[in-house]
């Protein structure tokens, strides 16, 4: 009932999107430059088909950008991943070890809930915002959930320490390479506005504490928890908390940008060596490698081969026979089918977006940098916002702003642009249906849209305050 509420308002964004296209003409930036394209309406057919088309791109296209750097495109590796998730997480409920380190957790945590809560909320923040690995973030989240459910906190609450955590840490973010990268690839300035955001981190953190710690009624007797079968053998689980650790370094430095981030090429070099060792002219560590995507590059693709090789691991060491693993693996996918629709359609405006650049939300921009000509925090966060309302993509809105931006308000201006943009993108990625993270956290902790917007509304009051006041005075100061 609670994913049919928040299907219902994903159906109802996409109408309205639908509706606008109908009624607003279309236009695109060509090197900041704006051109009217006509009506450009998009079709009831072209929604039912945004979401398949995902599998279009499940094959990741890695494209040299600058100086032999690695692009990737496609939307197919997140969907993928979320269902190698439960895969893991169904074989995990398999080896009679995974129920028993929630249990064990739980029952020495449980005089110190208050204290658990705030050190998940400031991990998902912290990593959010500095890292910037979400992926890895989601993959915890059975377990973290599991934990914080057994502690007897309410879904909403469990859904705001992990997933709004990784939200705000996203809006907050230092120095993330989500940020840095379009800021290296477009602007070639790397890091910038350290003060403002670190200004800006702590009060969204001080907010979200706040939030998590003034709210009452945030306790429940959890009778279902997702992903969490009980289990009468009691095997050590040692092996399970050994292989995720391993598993768990080699995403975090594969799927951290040192190139952008640090101006290090030391492992992408490290790995065309490895690709293009030859035994007697025989290209043999690319046999057995295969595809493997270069470390600081990885995407859900590979996260999935890994999470498959846990899989593997743990059955082995559990001795689970082949039946059984193949029920935990069908369990887990079954509990992550209302993820993975969800998140489906949720994606499908940014599909629509990358497959037909001209649409009705670049004429909104427009309207906007035409209404404030001199004043650039209304004009960009105003911009951002509404853009990022639609399409939930850091790089999409950098992609298609910067240059606008940089066009009315002046080239030297475009850092505190890109500072902004973040501001307006991390405001909207918190409530619009089509932020990804959102929709599949709320997918899989079951939590209605509708009571998230409720709960969130007037801390996002407060943060959107807290916002316009940083930037506002970023811009001062500048």
């Amino acid at each position: 009932m609670e994913n049919k509420k928040t299907l219902k308002v994903l159906l109802i964004s996409l109408c309205i999107y639908i509706l606008l296209s109908w009624v607003i003409v279309s236009g695109s930036y060509a090197t900041g430059a704006f051109s009217s394209d006509g009506y450009n309406p998009v079709g009831v057919l072209d929604i039912i088909l945004a979401p398949i088309m995902l599998f279009n791109q499940f094959a990741t296209t890695i494209v040299p950008k600058i100086d032999n750097t690695y692009m990737y495109f496609g939307y197919g590796n997140i969907i993928l991943a979320f269902i190698t998730i439960g895969m893991l997480y169904g074989v995990l409920n398999k080896t009679g070890a995974y129920h028993r380190l929630i249990d064990n957790m739980s029952k020495k945590m449980e005089n110190s809930d208050k204290f658990v809560l705030i050190v998940v909320t400031l991990i998902y923040f912290f990593i959010s915002a500095t890292l910037r690995i979400p992926l890895v973030l989601f993959l915890f989240l059975p377990f973290v959930a599991a934990l914080l459910m057994k502690l007897k906190y309410n879904r909403v609450t469990t859904f705001t320490a992990t997933i709004g955590a990784m939200l705000m840490g996203q809006l907050g973010s230092l120095f993330s390479p989500a940020i840095s990268v379009d800021g290296e690839i477009y602007l070639s300035l790397g890091l910038n506005n350290i003060l403002p955001r670190l200004v800006l981190f702590v009060l969204l953190l001080v907010v979200l504490l706040a939030t998590l710690l003034l709210k009452k009624d945030n306790k429940s007797d959890n009778e279902e928890i997702p992903l969490l079968e009980d289990d009468e053998e009691e095997k050590s689980y040692v092996p399970i908390v050994i292989s995720s650790i391993v598993v768990t370094l080699i995403l975090i430095v594969g799927m951290f940008n040192y190139k952008y981030m640090f101006n290090y090429d030391g492992l992408t070099d490290a790995y065309d060596k490895v690709m293009n060792t030859t035994i007697a002219g025989y290209p043999f560590m690319k046999t057995i490698m295969g595809m493997i995507e270069p470390f600081g590059f990885f995407t859900g693709f590979t996260m999935s081969a890994l999470l498959i090789i846990q899989i593997l691991v743990l059955k082995f060491i559990y001795s689970i026979d082949f039946n059984k693993t193949l029920d935990g693996i069908k369990k887990g996918i079954v509990a992550m089918l209302p993820v993975v629709g969800l998140s489906m359609i949720s994606l499908s405006l940014i599909v629509l977006s990358f497959n037909n650049p001209s649409n009705f939300v670049l004429t909104i921009v427009n309207k906007i940098l035409d209404l404030f000509p001199d004043i650039q925090t209304i004009g960009v966060l105003l911009s951002s916002f509404i853009h990022s309302l639609f399409f939930v993509d850091f790089d999409n809105l950098v992609g298609n702003l910067l240059a606008p931006f940089a066009d009315v308000y002046g080239s030297t201006s475009s850092p505190l642009s890109l500072f902004m943009m973040q501001v307006g993108y991390g405001i909207s990625a918190l409530i619009t249906p089509f932020s990804v993270y959102l929709i599949a956290g709320l997918a899989y902790l079951k939590v209605p849209y509708t009571k998230w917007f409720k709960y969130i509304l007037i801390p996002l009051v407060i943060i959107v305050v807290l916002c316009v006041a940083t930037v506002m005075v970023t811009d001062y100061v500048l």
